[in-house]
């Protein structure tokens, strides 16, 4: 949901109840904060232009759709809401790549392309294998908790995947079929992953080596503290 009402810097009435583009908080990561002030600010004064003079074409907000923004909110009463058909949805697999050079091409490149059917990758960073494309592969979002995502996906050719998420090298790790992909980014802000030909699951799981790490200790000084607990009560169970 994107509200018009608001700042984008913080829609926190948005976000305390639906998932909201400008998020709750004013601190943005710093590629996001990039997209919106190369692109989606004038991709927003476009669509307020255009909706007011009853033009609309939904395929043309290519940073709202790949950020899957399917309902904007003009107003304050009920009814002020507009639907976004094109909306890309959670994830979907695109037909072109659109190699580029470094970050400033990346950014400038996204603004202006159909995000449902194409995708910019820095292959300063990122390196992609040649893929296909079927018109009828499909990938549904199965599952979603705050640091897991589940999609089930299928293809009758290889193919790239974008995900309508943010990527966050740090602590995300994703499998497919339970072996590890190697996250990629793009449209800048986005996770894309390579998926191979058939039917599959795809997982996605924060897992931060802090956390992990700080979790087993926790468990392990509770086993400790368990066990230090249970002999004392055997000694003193002795002595009686």
């Amino acid at each position: 949901m994107y509200s018009l009402q608001e700042s984008f810097s913080q829609e926190a009435r948005t976000s305390y109840f639906h998932n909201s583009l400008g998020g709750y908080h004013g601190a943005k990561i710093r590629r996001y904060q990039d997209l919106y002030d190369s692109c989606l600010s004038r991709e927003t004064d476009e669509f307020i232009e255009d909706a007011q003079t009853g033009g609309l074409d939904f395929d043309k907000y290519g940073v709202l759709n790949m950020l899957n923004t399917k309902y904007i909110v003009f107003g304050p009463d009920k009814n002020n809401i507009i639907d976004n058909p094109a909306a890309n949805g959670n994830a979907w697999f695109v037909s072109q790549l659109m190699n580029v050079s470094s970050p400033t091409e990346e950014l400038a490149k996204v603004c202006d392309i159909n995000t449902r059917t194409a995708a910019v990758i820095d292959n300063s960073k990122f390196q992609v294998e040649k893929f296909g494309y079927d018109s009828a592969a499909r990938i549904e979002l199965k599952e979603m908790q705050p640091p897991y995502l589940k999609y089930e996906s299928e293809s009758a050719s290889n193919g790239l995947a974008v995900f309508s998420e943010i990527y966050y090298p740090k602590g995300w790790k994703a499998t497919i079929d339970g072996n590890e992909a190697k996250i990629l980014r793009a449209d800048y802000v986005l996770r894309a992953l390579e998926v191979p030909a058939g039917k599959h699951v795809i997982e996605f799981r924060f897992e931060p080596s802090a956390y992990v790490i700080g979790d087993k200790v926790v468990l392990a000084s509770s086993w400790l503290l368990l066990l230090v607990l249970l002999g004392s009560l055997g000694w003193s169970f002795k002595k009686s």
